[in-house]
């Protein structure tokens, strides 16, 4: 908070900054309050407490936000209290749940909702929060987590997301992303999110510490800023439309084919059945010869021809009894009309938000992949 307050000021020499921070850890809750009583801050601007479960400044909203959020923290002691939260309409985690094993999402959806709203000249709030890649990936179609990002970007909030070098924190050297929320973007930057991958903007330190070999001197950070403020495809920087970050997850099915194959085995498994009866066997031999799709009808007319019913789970059973796989068939459907699909092919495509489905899988899928819906 100190570092930030000293370079707004740097900026605007004339500028009233106030702090105001919440800390869990009684360590890193003293290490700040001490800072604060040596550089002649105000000490009562941090506070003790999980932000999770309780909000210290509830009811407020700020400008300037910055949070680092620990990485993949399981927040199963806090999950009752989130969950009721979570149940009044607008509230910070009202939009989406991640899992229990990872609480970072939790604290990206609790700083966007702390910045101030859109206001004249350029007024509004603008936030920064350092996660791994978890918040970017994680959850399927519909999960909490994609509920939270759809929230984000839908609401255009989401103004940049920078990819920063690995080996930047002295407890972990994985891979580590900001992202700068706003909540009155420049018009030219409304409805864009733009990627900027600085993860070859690095420098020696001139000490390592633990992971932390890596850091990002002036002329590194100095060129992060030259390509936000550019906002241009470049080799490091990707302006995308918001929607092209949605996807729609679609289920791929594959149609069997199938032929008849009238087997000991075949009409065994069929005189099982509970309306079966010694004539059946005779009805199988009869439609031996019959293509898979006509076997319903022939069914029908082979059981009337020897005297004996065909009910509906009867045609089934035999449908199941005596389809064998068979490339060079037809594609199956069963006495419904309806396609029989295959359960061992498993499939999902992910087709962006800006794509037609029918398009893209006419385009991508359908050409590669014979029989499939």
């Amino acid at each position: 908070m100190l570092v930030a307050a000293r370079a707004l000021k740097e900026l605007n020499p004339d500028i009233e900054v106030v702090l105001a921070g919440q800390e869990l850890m009684s360590t890193g809750y003293a290490i700040g309050k001490a800072d604060l009583l040596i550089q002649g801050g105000e000490p009562d601007a941090i506070r003790h407490g999980d932000t999770l479960l309780t909000d210290l400044y509830e009811g407020e909203q700020f400008e300037y936000i910055l949070s680092n959020p620990p990485f993949g923290m399981d927040w199963e002691v806090q999950q009752q209290s989130v969950k009721e939260q979570a149940k009044v309409p607008g509230s910070r985690f009202s939009h989406g749940l991640p899992g229990k094993d990872d609480g970072q999402m939790l604290f990206l959806a609790h700083v966007a909702s702390k910045l101030m709203p859109a206001g004249p000249n350029g007024a509004g709030g603008r936030g920064a929060v350092v996660s791994n890649g978890s918040p970017l990936f994680t959850g399927a179609s519909g999960s909490g987590p994609d509920k939270i990002r759809a929230w984000l970007l839908e609401s255009d909030l989401v103004d940049a997301i920078i990819q920063l070098p690995t080996n930047m924190f002295y407890g972990t050297g994985i891979s580590t992303y900001v992202w700068i929320l706003d909540t009155n973007k420049e018009e030219h930057r409304k409805g864009f999110v733009q990627l900027i991958d600085a993860s070859e903007c690095w420098s020696v330190p001139d000490k390592g510490l633990g992971e932390k070999r890596r850091e990002m001197k002036e002329p590194d950070r100095k060129r992060v800023l030259e390509e936000y403020a550019a906002f241009e495809d470049t080799e490091i920087s990707k302006v995308l439309a918001s929607a092209d970050l949605g996807f729609h997850d679609v289920k791929v099915t594959k149609q069997k084919r199938l032929h008849v194959a009238v087997t000991p085995e075949a009409v065994a498994q069929v005189l099982e059945h509970k309306s079966a009866v010694p004539e059946h066997a005779d009805v199988l031999a009869d439609v031996a010869d019959v293509k898979f799709n006509d076997l319903p009808e022939a069914l029908k007319a082979a059981a009337k021809k020897r005297g004996v019913k065909m009910l509906a789970g009867m045609i089934d059973e035999v449908l199941e009894a005596v389809g064998v796989p068979d490339e060079n068939a037809e594609p199956s459907f069963d006495r419904k009309g309806n396609p029989i699909l295959d359960p061992a092919f498993s499939m999902t495509e992910r087709i962006p938000l800006t794509e037609d489905v029918g398009e893209h899988m006419e385009r991508e899928v359908l050409p590669f992949a014979l029989d499939v819906a």
